[in-house]
C-alpha cells in the first residue's frame, strides 16, 4: 500500500470508533504512559496537541504540569520548522495552518527528555507515518530525545514502506499493545505483562 493508501484506511477505521471509544483508548494509552519509566525520569516532555483522529493528551500535559516537570508543544513557523514551546496554565492558545492549536508565543525548550509523537499510522518494527509534511522528522534532527509514538490500535499496519529520512519511534503505545525493539507485549489496561 502507498503512503496516501495507508492514510485513507486508517481515516476510516478511526471514523468507526465512537467518541467513548476514543476516551477510553486515550485513557488507557496514557495510563501506561504515565507508569514508564520513561515519563517518570523525563523532566522536560514534548507533547502534541490533538486532533480528532488522535489520543487526547490533555490529561497527560495536565498530569506531568502537576507533577512539576517542563510541559512543551509544538508551534510551526513560516521557514517549515516546528520548535517545542513551553507552556504553562496561563498560556494563550491559537491556531495553526492545520486546524491545531499552538501556543501564541513562548520561549523554546532548549533540549527535550522525552517526545509524545502522533501518528497516522505505524508498524510492528516502530515504523511512524505522519502527515506528510516532515516537521516530526525535522525536529527529530535537532533534537535527540526518547521518542515515544501514541495512537489508536486500529492504525496498525502491517509492513510499512519507509523513506531514509523517515524517524523511527523508540516506543510504541496503543490502547492494545506496546512496541519496543521489536518486541511487542499487551497494553497493562489488558491484564497481561
Amino acid at each position: 500500500m502507498t503512503k496516501a493508501e495507508i492514510r485513507k484506511k486508517v481515516k476510516e477505521s478511526v471514523s468507526k470508533m465512537t467518541d467513548m471509544q476514543k476516551e477510553w483508548a486515550s485513557n488507557a494509552i496514557i495510563d501506561e504512559l504515565i507508569s514508564s519509566h520513561a515519563f517518570k525520569s523525563a523532566r522536560t516532555i514534548f507533547i502534541y496537541l490533538n486532533m480528532q483522529d488522535e489520543p487526547s493528551t490533555l490529561d497527560l500535559i495536565g498530569l506531568a504540569m502537576a507533577l512539576e516537570k517542563v510541559v512543551c508543544v509544538p508551534k510551526l513557523y513560516s521557514d517549515g520548522t516546528m520548535k517545542p514551546i513551553v507552556i504553562n496554565p496561563y498560556t494563550e492558545f491559537g491556531v495553526d495552518e492545520y486546524g491545531i492549536q499552538e501556543p501564541k508565543k513562548g520561549r523554546v525548550a532548549p533540549c527535550i527528555d522525552l517526545a509524545i509523537v502522533p501518528m497516522v499510522a505505524f508498524d510492528r518494527k516502530c515504523n511512524r507515518l505522519g502527515r506528510g509534511k516532515g516537521y516530526y522528522d525535522k525536529f527529530f534532527g535537532v533534537y535527540d530525545c526518547q521518542k515515544i509514538g501514541i495512537a489508536f490500535d486500529c492504525k496498525l499496519v502491517e509492513n510499512m514502506e519507509t523513506e531514509d529520512h523517515d524517524v523511527k519511534m523508540d516506543v510504541i503505545v496503543t490502547e492494545k499493545r506496546v512496541l519496543k525493539d521489536g518486541l511487542e507485549r499487551h497494553n497493562k489496561m489488558f491484564g497481561e505483562e
